[in-house]
């Protein structure tokens, strides 16, 4: 396997058509910008009105080496209670309803806010 790069992105949202109970399907082109592929895992954190979405290839990028042991531990627990789903085979991801309730008609923003200087962009589900 070779190295891991992070992905270049731009802000951006895209709408988002529920069509199946529990279902997020997401972008295409998102999901080919961030190089994602059936089985990569998925976080999801409920926030208020809203879902922040982390991926299990930010924190294979991330420069782990530079932080304290228990740092580094802290966060690993902090992902782990987290609900972690993994994208299927058609590019989406299931959300289980006590993190968002997902109904068929819904529709849904997903935002994508690309920080200057960090190396993956933030995710969230509104």
């Amino acid at each position: 396997m070779g190295v891991l790069e992070p992905p270049r992105l731009r802000s951006g949202r895209f709408e988002i058509a529920i069509e199946t109970e529990g279902l997020l399907p997401l972008p295409p082109e998102l999901v080919r910008t961030l190089g994602l592929g059936p089985g990569d895992i998925v976080a999801l954190e409920p926030l208020e009105g809203e879902v922040r979405i982390e991926l299990y290839r930010q924190i294979l990028t991330f420069p782990w080496e530079a932080l304290a042991p228990a740092i580094r531990w802290s966060f690993t627990v902090h992902l782990l209670r987290r609900s972690l789903t993994a994208l299927d085979e058609g590019g989406a991801i299931e959300v289980p309803s006590e993190v968002l309730r997902l109904r068929p008609g819904d529709r849904k923003v997903l935002s994508v806010t690309a920080l200057p200087g960090a190396s993956w962009p933030l995710l969230y589900l509104s």
